[in-house]
């Protein structure tokens, strides 16, 4: 179940690269391109939700638990830091753009410091 979350998530997150630098860099001119690989993208992400969907039911209770609270806590501290962040970019606080980049990593490091501190926890 890990080899799979791993491979979908890495899966995705090439795809992602590879729409981002692709529509960029390799193929700026074809739109067909750009959604195309932006459809692949979306479909990935997909199957990769599906497949967190079945690895959290193949859990046993305490580490389901402590996936729904670390997945609690990233989406709530995503949504509650998230949404300012495009705020004070969209009320000019900030001179540069707000970048979703810098929202991923920060719910990653929440996740991930959300599944030590579970562990810990309940451990």
């Amino acid at each position: 179940s890990n080899r799979r979350c791993a491979y979908w998530t890495i899966t995705w997150v090439l795809s992602q690269a590879a729409a981002t630098f692709g529509g960029k860099l390799w193929w700026p001119e074809s739109t067909v391109l750009k959604s195309l690989f932006i459809v692949v993208n979306v479909a990935i992400g997909l199957g990769m939700v599906l497949n967190l969907r079945r690895f959290l039911s193949e859990l046993d209770e305490l580490d389901r638990r402590i996936q729904m609270d670390a997945l609690g806590l990233t989406v709530g501290l995503g949504l509650v830091f998230g949404l300012p962040y495009a705020t004070i970019h969209q009320i000019d606080l900030i001179s540069g753009n707000a970048e979703i980049p810098y929202l991923v990593i920060f719910m990653s490091l929440t996740y991930a410091v959300g599944i030590i501190l579970g562990n810990k926890r309940y451990k």
